[in-house]
């Protein structure tokens, strides 16, 4: 394994690329010109995101960028998904359904930028109900009947109605989460932007 970051090896692969065109006897290029190509490159290279971002849902970025629209220093957004604040649910089950990295990977969209999870997500029925209770992310309100290792309680098809619009994201599952939960057997349904 190499000392050398990302830039190093990019800014030693731009210089041999420069060097290469300067000194090629049948460039015709300016040599001002590839000095400036050489220059916009780093320019370029400094300004891109960086590739190891965390992935957070859109509701948790959404989230986010309202807290920091809204002028929160990253504590005080922390605190509010922490304590269950209204209006942070969907932060405070991201929180609570991840393993203990979550403070970090808040922390780091926070202040790093993030990318937003892409994928199907699916509603996940309590096996045996007859779709009458459907399984949510254990937030504070929740927490009442759910098995302490386990972050997902059941919750009536009901109270999905009356919560859905507010708090959505609850209820809705990615494969990842699926699979770490251990629902894959529980039937499932996909939910698409038009529901």
């Amino acid at each position: 394994m190499s000392n050398e970051t990302k830039r190093d090896v990019f800014l030693q692969l731009a210089k041999e690329n420069r060097d290469l065109r300067m000194y090629d006897p049948e460039c015709i290029e300016p040599k001002e010109l590839i000095e400036q190509d050489y220059q916009d490159w780093i320019r370029e290279y400094d300004a891109a995101l960086p590739d190891d971002m965390p992935v957070i849902p859109k509701k948790v970025a959404d989230g986010l960028e309202i807290a920091k629209k809204s002028r929160f220093s990253f504590d005080g957004y922390i605190t509010r998904v922490i304590d269950g604040y209204p209006g942070y649910t969907n932060s405070c089950a991201f929180w609570n359904s991840s393993d203990n990295s979550a403070t970090k990977t808040l922390m780091d969209a926070w202040y790093n930028g993030y990318t937003v999870e892409k994928g199907p997500v699916s509603l996940v029925y309590v096996p045996g109900t007859n779709k009458e209770f459907i399984y949510c992310k254990r937030v504070r309100w929740s927490k009442q009947g759910a098995n302490s290792e386990t972050p997902v309680t059941p919750q009536t098809i009901a109270t999905w109605s009356a919560c859905k619009d507010k708090n959505e994201s609850l209820f809705e599952f990615t494969d990842a989460e699926i699979t770490k939960f251990g629902l894959q057997d529980c039937e499932k349904e996909e939910v698409t932007d038009d529901e």
